[in-house]
């Protein structure tokens, strides 16, 4: 689905990511890791053309990123979507309707999304009555409410309370059972670990790339912060 070929991107002369390559599968639950500053964000903002001037390629299902954009929708839900003013008085559909083809939104498509993130009957609701985790379902299903064939998601557990963390994970592997492509920065690999198909850790470059069994074993052997 995805092919990422010495994918080099710099910000005023400081190289952010260094000659990436990887594939990315249709279907696959792929968890991108890496220490702060490492480029993570950096990268998923390329796969999605907010940073437009890299080197080297990115390709999906052999179309170039900029072909298949105008072609498939791709689901975003960014690092700190739970940072939403709380003082505007909008509604749960109101917010999934964003991510419909029309703004108004189509009431059959919000029912299905907020049925697929566990929210049935929410869309009355308003987005400041609901928990850090309630909200941060309500941006998933506005995610999919644009029919993507891919999701990916930015530190999205970032400001969940961590009762919630569990849940949230749980839902994205019923998500990808039912055939999502999920690309997944997160710290809590481990949480995850039975769904993961493919884990790449970042650091400038491609630190480790492979599937979740492979990284253990890279982490026993070259990761001093614990086993996984």
């Amino acid at each position: 689905m995805i092919t990422v070929k010495n994918l080099t991107y710099e910000i005023d002369q400081q190289v952010v990511l260094n000659d990436i390559n990887f594939t990315i599968a249709e279907g696959d639950f792929a968890a991108v890791i890496g220490p702060n500053g490492s480029g993570k964000s950096t990268l998923l903002k390329c796969l999605l053309g907010m940073n437009a001037k890299y080197q080297g390629s990115i390709e999906y299902d052999g179309l170039s990123l900029t072909d298949f954009l105008k072609k498939e929708k791709v689901g975003y839900v960014a690092q700190h979507s739970l940072r939403y003013n709380n003082s505007i008085p909008v509604s749960v559909q109101e917010v999934i309707a964003t991510g419909c083809d029309n703004l108004r939104g189509n009431q059959e498509t919000i029912t299905l999304a907020l049925g697929k993130v566990g929210l049935e009957g929410f869309e009355k609701k308003r987005l400041s009555e609901l928990s850090g985790g309630q909200q941060q379902r309500v941006f998933i299903a506005r995610a999919l409410a644009m029919h993507p064939k891919l999701l990916i998601l930015d530190e999205p557990t970032v400001g969940i309370d961590q009762g919630r963390v569990k849940e949230f994970y749980e839902l994205m592997m019923r998500l990808h059972r039912e055939g999502m492509t999920i690309i997944l920065v997160s710290h809590d690999v481990h949480l995850m670990n039975t769904e993961i198909t493919k884990v790449i850790a970042i650091n400038q470059g491609v630190a480790f790339n492979g599937n979740f069994e492979e990284y253990r074993r890279y982490h026993a052997n070259y990761c001093e912060c614990g086993e996984v």
